[in-house]
């Protein structure tokens, strides 16, 4: 009996080079300072895949 299935795994997912802005915490008395270093809403996608197959003997 000769397989002849693939296996494969697939996945993406996307991320935002904009800073999240959340709550921040100072001492009493000191205004808490958050640091903002990217601009706009830009975005990284990433996709990849993974795959393996049928394998021969060679001969």
């Amino acid at each position: 009996m000769v397989a002849s299935a693939w296996i494969s795994f697939a996945d993406e997912c996307g991320q935002t080079l904009k800073a999240y802005k959340a709550t921040a915490w100072a001492p009493k008395g000191e205004t808490p300072v958050v640091k903002v270093t990217a601009k706009g809403t830009v975005r990284v996608s990433v996709a990849g895949l993974c795959a393996t197959g049928p394998v021969t003997a060679p001969g």
